[in-house]
């Protein structure tokens, strides 16, 4: 009999061969009746696994599932786990359902799969084989798939790649997966550097393996990383070299042809070379009309055309394209879709960049209307609730649209088009705060900043001319504050809650775990298209969606109830109202000049103890290049073009507000900065006209800095909050000072190959003057700890720094935009002989600065670029300085460029003494004082030498 059942398998086998798939599902169904009337349990498990399979390779995935569950639970109900058969069929099995659960969009159903998979294959092949490799390779995809990337590709450095022998021919085809999964995890990471390191390797294995379709994917992402870093030249010759290897196989692989035609087309359209773009955008959409397979990949063939006409202004083709796009999705999906959703977007878009706002809200409410299964108004002032939409970032994205385009409607209620402003705030803080990596908030925070907050700040601004409505100046600062240093915020939030609160550990850990699963879930439920998902895969999301939602409201009731100061620091969070901030003025004698800079326009608020104003001027065509300019004129010591530029930039930036600064008695300015205003050091502005060929001294130039001292902070509420804090840590210290010089005359200090990798040189080079510096400072205290050369580590500031009340580091600074968290500051080496770059212990990255707890009344880094960082939407400027304001500091001074090493001693000894001499001053008034002084008595006065040293508290 037994014979007979093997029989009926190798004929399935046979017409698996010959494409006949029906034919072979009827014989292994034949064969699993056969053995289970002959009571042959084990065959029976192995013909379910070969069926099984044959429903994952045909995309019957729920009978897959129930197949294969089926053969597990026979296993289980006969103990047959020690069956010599069944041993190493178990593995697959567990695998199999693993990665079924994870492409339905279920990954974390996966999870017990994988695990038992990994347990059973480290029992039969041991740690360093391929079986356990391919193990951790599923768990790697269901991490990714959870949105869970670091653990990804922890997963598959540690466990996948280092695992297995890259001489073994056999681990090939796991090696060339493994490194694609790499690539796309550290391009969702946006590590391109890497992802290219990674893909190069693979597309090295694949072209000496021969494997073609391999050199197509990798070429194709390959592709994708340099046209998301801009180097758009690469981008097409890469994906040029997927075409022709594509071109090369026969058949021809069209399902991978599209792909790349699209992104050869999407990489054109932004290159703006408008024709190549529909052309290749075109290729695309013959091959998936030929194809007939997926509707929704022809509807996104015909919105990418659509897209490429749109941004060449042939608005009415466009419409047409869109409009053949929404009809075919209709077909497929029905009205109540995300599919359908986007493509009234499109088109609603469209009437927008055309300026028929009336007919552009038309199809952004019938969008609403189709994101939700229960919305059916159209009613403009309406919107649907966002815990039904398909998709969260969908509904934002419309929202904004439309409150847009309601703000250039005139005949309508001025209130309906702010609370479309609102409701559009208040869902970008909702979606932003339930993300839960900081890449991610990011990610939005760049896409939705640069639409809502500009658009919203113009329409409150005109009203607010038009009415004079007080209450439009409050919600000017609102907004405002907002869009500045959310992450910031929410940590030093998130920290006080947990230090000041007493809360048990044990609580906090259940609380983040229960966050981490309605995150992940609620990002799930979001982010897939749920009409192409099984009824039961969504079923399952929902059910245990709310069921962690109800345990997350529990804990906070009880939280509430046990633990008061924690639920009001934790759950009761706010941005500082324009009353709390006079208030702060008052107590600190300063006027707040709070920024926001547009594509357009410049939004003033302008806060004292006294006046709360709110102003808006126009931006001149090229203002960038202004700021540009004028920067550059500094650093290149270029005086015509710096008093050109200077003069300028002081008519946009104070000179409107200067009617509110003549009746102020306050000279102290607190500049709160927007974007490229980063690198502006306002006290270099002249507040009056010069001749730029005037032979008159810089010293003699009208710098702001003879009328005002001037600071600067991230944000009015940061600077508020930040100051609460540290009045809350009421930290007791021994006074005095710490003075650290690493980089003294003598050896140079190595540079850690990590950062020679993104430019620096081998070595950090001496600072002729630093000693001297530190020294000089030393003497006006009686407190003084001076560490220099060899006994200034990194270990010793950090053991010192808590003692002092003034820490000052005289050394190098570095900062490296494609990844903020590896700048930092250097100190001296723990073990010098390690100079082939392999020892990082001496430097104090900028991510490491995040875990002290510091609380000096100054922190002086008379260091390069440490106050230069990356300006992100809805952040701010992700530097060296920020995170030393979240780890405790109140008061920093930093340097806006690479600043002339003895100036900066120079003015740093003069500051440090106003400071001793005059115990109450504030740390800005000493250094502009400290400026002063030298711009009176050196004999280097260019505002190169002296306005890189700014104030930052």
């Amino acid at each position: 009999m037994r014979e007979e059942i093997l029989r009926l398998v190798q004929l399935a086998h046979m017409y698996i061969k010959r494409g006949d798939l029906d034919l072979a599902e009827q014989y292994y169904h034949d064969a699993y009746r056969a053995s289970w009337q002959s009571n042959d349990i084990v065959i029976s498990v192995n013909v379910l696994v070969d069926l099984g399979i044959l429903y994952r390779e045909t995309g019957r995935v729920q009978e897959a599932i129930q197949t294969l569950t089926d053969a597990l639970n026979l296993i289980d109900m006969y103990k047959l786990s020690e069956e010599i058969p069944v041993i190493h069929a178990l593995p697959v099995i567990l695998k199999t359902l693993a990665t079924l659960y994870i492409n339905s969009g279920v990954p974390e159903e996966g999870e017990q799969f994988v695990s038992d998979a990994i347990r059973r294959d480290l029992e039969l092949y041991g740690e360093k084989s391929i079986e356990l490799a391919e193990d951790h390779h599923i768990l790697s995809t269901m991490y990714f798939r959870m949105n869970q990337f670091d653990k990804a590709k922890e997963i598959l450095i540690n466990k996948v790649l280092n695992d297995v022998d890259s001489g073994n021919a056999a681990a090939v085809p796991l090696f060339l997966s493994a490194f694609m999964s790499l690539g796309n995890v550290l391009v969702s990471l946006n590590k391109f550097s890497e992802a290219e390191d990674y893909c190069l390797r693979g597309l090295q294995l694949a072209e000496k393996y021969v494997d073609t379709i391999a050199v197509i994917m990798y070429n194709n992402l390959l592709g994708i990383i340099y046209k998301e870093t801009g180097q758009f030249e690469q981008s097409v010759y890469y994906l040029r070299k997927a075409e022709n290897s594509a071109m090369s196989m026969t058949p021809l692989p069209l399902t991978k042809l599209a792909p790349i035609y699209n992104q050869i087309g999407e990489t054109n359209r932004l290159m703006r070379d408008y024709s190549a773009a529909i052309r290749y955008f075109e290729k695309a959409l013959e091959i998936d009309l030929d194809l007939g397979i997926n509707p929704g990949d022809v509807a996104s063939d015909y919105n990418n055309i659509a897209v490429t006409y749109r941004n060449m202004g042939n608005y009415s083709e466009s419409i047409n394209l869109q409009k053949l796009a929404l009809k075919i999705d209709l077909d497929h999906f029905g009205e109540k879709s995300l599919s359908v959703a986007n493509d009234y977007w499109n088109i609603g878009h469209n009437y927008f960049a055309d300026q028929q706002f009336r007919i552009a809200v038309e199809y952004l409410q019938q969008s609403l209307i189709s994101l939700s299964p229960v919305f059916n108004s159209t009613d403009h002032a309406r919107n649907p609730d966002p815990e039904t939409c398909f998709s969260k970032t969908v509904l934002l994205k419309v929202m904004i649209m439309k409150a847009i385009c309601l703000s250039y409607l005139e005949d309508l209620p001025a209130k309906d088009t702010l609370n479309s402003f609102d409701e559009a705030l208040k869902l970008y803080e909702t979606i932003r705060d339930e993300l839960s990596y900081e890449s991610d908030k990011v990610q939005i925070m760049n896409n939705i900043t640069e639409n809502l907050f500009p658009n919203a700040l113009a329409f409150i601004y005109g009203q607010y001319e038009v009415s004079g409505n007080e209450l439009l100046k409050h919600k000017a600062f609102e907004y405002l504050e907002k869009c500045k240093n959310y992450l910031l915020l929410s940590m030093i939030w998130d920290s006080d809650a947990m230090e000041f609160s007493g809360i048990p550990a044990d609580e906090l850990s259940l609380e983040k775990e229960l966050e981490f699963n309605i995150n992940n879930l609620r990002k799930q439920l979001s982010g897939i298209p749920l009409n192409n998902l099984t009824e039961n895969c969504i079923t399952s999301l929902k059910e245990k969606y709310h069921e962690a939602i109800e345990q997350k409201s529990l804990l906070i009731k009880d939280f509430e109830k046990k633990y008061p100061e924690y639920f009001r620091l934790k759950y009761g969070r706010s941005y500082s109202t324009p009353g709390q901030i006079r208030e702060r003025c008052e107590k600190e004698e300063v006027i707040v000049l709070n920024y926001f800079l547009s594509d357009q326009s410049i939004h003033i608020i302008y806060i004292s103890a006294a006046l709360f104003e709110y102003k808006q001027i126009s931006l001149p065509t090229g203002f960038s290049e202004m700021v540009k300019n004028f920067t550059l004129s500094i650093n290149q010591v270029e005086k015509k073009k710096f008093i050109q530029n200077s003069y300028a930039l002081y008519r946009y930036l104070i000179l409107l507000v200067k009617p509110f600064l003549d009746k102020e008695k306050c000279r102290n300015l607190r500049i709160l900065p927007h974007g490229i205003l980063f690198n502006v050091p306002f006290e270099t502005l002249l507040d009056s006209p010069v001749e730029e060929n005037s032979d008159t001294g810089y010293k003699d130039l009208p710098f702001l800095l003879k009328r005002y001292s001037v600071s600067y902070h991230f944000s009015a509420t940061l600077w508020d909050q930040v100051r609460q804090r540290g009045d809350r840590k009421g930290y007791k210290r021994e006074g005095g000072l710490l003075a650290m010089a690493p980089c003294c005359p003598g050896n140079p200090i190595p540079v850690p190959a990590e950062l020679q990798e993104h430019g620096l040189d081998q070595t950090f080079k001496p600072l002729a003057h630093s000693a001297g510096e530190v020294d000089g400072i030393a003497r006006y205290f009686k407190n003084a700890k001076v560490l220099t050369f060899k006994e200034a580590t990194k270990t010793r500031f950090i053991e010192l720094m808590q003692y002092y009340d003034y820490v000052h580091i005289a050394t190098h600074g570095f900062f490296i935009k494609e990844n903020p968290n590896l700048s930092g500051i250097v100190f001296f080496p723990e073990n010098y002989s390690l100079t082939d770059g392999s020892d990082s212990s001496h430097i104090l990255y900028n991510g490491e600065v995040y875990n002290l707890s510091m609380s000096p009344r100054l922190l002086g880094l008379s260091a390069c670029d440490t106050g230069v960082g990356e300006f992100q939407k809805g952040e701010g400027l992700m530097s060296v300085s920020r995170a030393f304001i979240y780890s405790g500091c109140n008061d920093l001074v930093v340097s806006l460029w690479s600043i002339d090493d003895l100036s900066s001693s120079q003015l740093m000894e003069t500051m440090y003494r106003i400071l001793s001499e005059e115990p109450g001053i504030s740390v800005g008034i000493a250094l502009t004082r400290a400026k002063l002084e030298f711009l009176m008595t050196a004999k280097m006065t260019a505002p190169f030498f002296w306005s890189g040293l700014v104030h930052i508290g």
